[in-house]
């Protein structure tokens, strides 16, 4: 068995699953509106200075919470935007599933090295 075969296999397998397909078909509908691009790069920039905030051990700025909830608000109610971020989410979660798999297929069972890196 080739190693590499397999992975363009499953590279392949990703590129036609449902959850591709759903995602690049909900970003070209998202593309082809220039508010609605900015819309959602609003709402990631929202994500991530809360991220930031949390990893911070910090509250985010009230203000900026309403700010996010409007926002938040309107595109829940855009139906290219809502599936946009609904298949996001569905892809990223099969990413994760497939990271997993392959991370733990990969686990040599050598406790030490985890000792090594702190873990």
């Amino acid at each position: 068995m080739n190693v590499y075969d397999k992975a363009n296999d499953l590279a392949k397998a990703i590129k036609e699953s449902d959850e591709f397909k759903r995602y690049k078909d909900a970003a070209v509908k998202v593309d082809q509106n220039e508010e609605h691009k900015k819309m959602i790069k609003n709402f990631m920039d929202f994500q991530y200075e809360f991220y930031l905030a949390q990893m911070k051990g910090e509250q985010p700025d009230e203000k900026r919470v309403e700010e996010f909830n409007v926002l938040y608000s309107t595109i829940s109610n855009i139906t290219d935007i809502k599936e946009f971020m609904e298949a996001q989410m569905y892809f990223a979660r099969l990413m994760e599933d497939i990271q997993k798999t392959v991370a733990e297929a990969s686990d040599t069972g050598l406790a030490f090295l985890n000792e090594l890196v702190g873990k």
